[in-house]
């Protein structure tokens, strides 16, 4: 298997990819033991997707002893680095006070970091923060706009999809008409501010890659340094609306 091959010689994707055919049991017998390893070998090498998983299995139970104290250190790991499943999974766990004390304060910090990369799970758990007040004063109509962004990111999922739906439903019932279209306005500024920017990144990671792998782009060298002149190196989601307990993209 060309995956155990990578996988023994110490590359990260080859391990996470060992992992994922452990812990599917695709081409080999399903084993969460050997998945935990190969994981926490790839975690351990900074890669996020890995320390979600480990965050994730140590939670669980799978492949290793549940532990939350652990799954709050690998979920810290991938959440500082910027991940948003593992931002979420941390609120999750401040939220309930699993592996951390309870604190919601600090899980309403890492919801909104998740929330503001159009994690659904943690746009609805926000959203069920500020409709209970907790962690931050009560409001309605922060509540609503939240729930109304993580519904539009959510139509592949039919569970928060329909969580959404209620949520915004019983808010509408407490809200003014005024209050639910100054909401939906935010809803509608945030996602708009979200695509420009998503598509100004795409346009300058596409710059960047144009420039770095077309080398015919590239102006020729001074005469001086033809001889000598290098060539570019090739640049190469527990609480709120969801409870989804489901696993990282296994």
């Amino acid at each position: 298997m060309w995956f155990r091959k990578s996988a023994g010689q110490g590359y990260a994707q080859g391990q996470i990819d060992l992992a994922r055919s452990y812990y599917n049991g695709q081409g080999v017998p399903q084993d969460y033991a050997k998945a935990f390893f190969w994981e926490h070998k790839a975690a351990e090498k900074g890669n996020a997707d890995a320390q979600d998983s480990v965050g994730y299995m140590y939670a669980t139970g799978q492949g290793v002893p549940q532990d939350y104290e652990k799954s709050v250190i690998w979920y810290s790991k991938a959440a500082n680095g910027g991940d948003a499943f593992a931002q979420f999974e941390l609120g999750a766990a401040y939220d309930q006070g699993e592996g951390v004390p309870q604190d919601y304060t600090q899980a309403v910090v890492w919801y909104r970091k998740a929330a503001e990369q159009a994690y659904p799970h943690a746009q609805g758990a926000l959203g069920a923060m500020y409709m209970q007040g907790d962690g931050v004063p009560q409001d309605y109509i922060k509540a609503y706009k939240w729930f109304d962004l993580s519904k539009a990111f959510s139509k592949s999922n039919g569970k928060i999809y329909k969580a959404d739906e209620m949520f915004l439903s019983t808010l509408s019932i407490r809200m003014t008409k005024g209050q639910i279209a100054q909401a939906q306005k935010e809803a509608t500024d945030w996602f708009e501010n979200y695509n420009k920017k998503k598509a100004a990144e795409a346009k300058n990671m596409n710059a960047k890659n144009n420039k770095i792998t077309d080398i015919s782009q590239l102006p020729p060298p001074p005469a001086w340094m033809i001889g000598t002149a290098s060539t570019p190196t090739a640049m190469t989601s527990h609480t709120g609306v969801s409870n989804d307990n489901s696993a990282p993209n296994k």
